[in-house]
């Protein structure tokens, strides 16, 4: 399988947000807290 696009990269404070869930927003700073990974 070969997307026409680039996967797209979020950082810090980047939010994450689907139209699928219009309330979901969170950014990978957020997910490796709850993950407790430094």
């Amino acid at each position: 399988f070969y997307p026409d696009a680039l996967p797209q990269t979020k950082r810090g404070t980047d939010s994450l947000e689907d139209s699928l869930f219009e309330n979901l927003q969170i950014t990978p700073q957020q997910i490796f807290q709850q993950a407790k990974i430094p």
